[in-house]
């Protein structure tokens, strides 16, 4: 402990301070006779028995001093049995006296309630802080869990569980889409440029967007789509893929689109799930160049950043299309991958992936 005085009678004062190791610092500066500085410990351990501050008129001793300063502070202890008096200060009247030993109390009795509490705050901080903080990171775990249970299957998927699914290997969900979508396989002869009249139940209609044609609205009731990559191929060698322009997954897997469109047909069929997604759908879609507009919205601009162009609803129609079937086939999360021939590759599937599997499938020579 560092103590800084000036003894000069102008700024002379009292100075009681607890020490960290339970010592007692005292300078009775502006109300002591002797000026003297004191240091007082109780006794501790085993020792240990009582200690005491008193105020006394002091007896004995020199008999100037005594006539001077009559009243004394004394510390009085017990240790082993044997009483101690040890003299702290001598005063010129019982009022100074009292007031050295009010001071010295308040010193003591602030050590004390600051002990009780640091005390009281442990408490709470192993009582409350602790639980609390648990169950905050749980809650914490729980949402994290539940906004990536894509990445989840995936990596289910890829170890090959009990619980998972093999990549290579499609979930009974997928094994349907054969019974739930039969119009998948027919949709490669659909596109020709032109907007395909709406279908039965269940039916796709499609258009081929050129790099450099201008792109009319298809027939309500039809899907839209936005393709590019190879033409003129078998159904196993033909991709639509269901996307949200706002889904952060469906633009991290564009590039392994641009990687597939150089062995595959590729359908990009937007859907708006996501907050947004449906106004800047329209932007795309209303664009004069869909496939740069699209690529410009996914592979260039912030999740969150603004998009420029007109924004109109001639192709809501279609949107809803896209999103029913998306329903229909029981997917709930983007980007979903479905071959020209209705096979389903599974959520998360890389491009090196899908081409593995698509070498699997079946080929055909037509697209009927």
């Amino acid at each position: 402990m560092k103590v800084k005085m000036d003894l000069g009678a102008h700024s002379a004062r009292n100075i009681v301070k607890l020490e960290p190791d339970g010592t007692i610092f005292s300078y009775f500066g502006a109300t002591g006779f002797l000026k003297s500085v004191a240091r007082t410990r109780f006794a501790k351990g085993a020792t240990a028995s009582t200690g005491s501050f008193i105020v006394s008129e002091a007896k004995g001793g020199d008999a100037d001093t005594v006539a001077s300063a009559p009243y004394a502070l004394m510390f009085v202890s017990e240790v082993d049995g044997v009483e101690k008096l040890a003299l702290i200060e001598r005063f010129k009247t019982q009022g100074d006296a009292q007031l050295a030993f009010s001071q010295l109390t308040h010193v003591l009795l602030r050590r004390v309630v600051r002990a009780r509490l640091g005390k009281l705050w442990r408490s709470a901080i192993v009582w409350i802080g602790a639980p609390l903080l648990t169950a905050t990171v749980c809650m914490a775990a729980v949402r994290f869990l539940d906004s990536h249970n894509g990445a989840i299957d995936m990596l289910r998927n890829l170890m090959n569980t009990p619980g998972g699914v093999n990549l290579l290997q499609p979930s009974p969900a997928d094994q349907a889409l054969g019974q739930a979508m039969p119009s998948i396989a027919k949709l490669p002869a659909a596109i020709s440029g032109q907007a395909a009249a709406p279908a039965a139940d269940g039916a796709v209609a499609s258009i081929t967007i050129p790099p450099t044609a201008a792109v009319q609205p298809p027939e309500t009731g039809s899907m839209t789509s936005i393709s590019f990559g190879l033409s003129a191929q078998p159904p196993s060698r033909v991709l639509y893929v269901y996307s949200d322009p706002k889904c952060p997954a469906c633009r991290r897997f564009e590039p392994h689109l641009k990687s597939l469109a150089k062995d595959f047909e590729i359908h990009v069929l937007p859907v708006a799930y996501q907050e947004g997604s449906l106004q800047l759908a329209r932007k795309i879609l209303c664009a004069p160049d869909r496939r740069a507009k699209w690529g410009e919205v996914m592979d260039t601009l912030d999740v969150n950043q603004a998009v420029t162009g007109a924004e109109c609803q001639q192709d809501d129609a279609a949107l809803q299309a896209n999103m029913q079937t998306f329903d229909r086939l029981g997917f709930t999360q983007t980007p979903r991958v479905v071959s020209g021939t209705g096979h389903a590759f599974a959520a998360g599937a890389t491009a090196s992936d899908i081409r593995a599997e698509a070498a699997r499938l079946p080929d055909t020579n037509s697209k009927g």
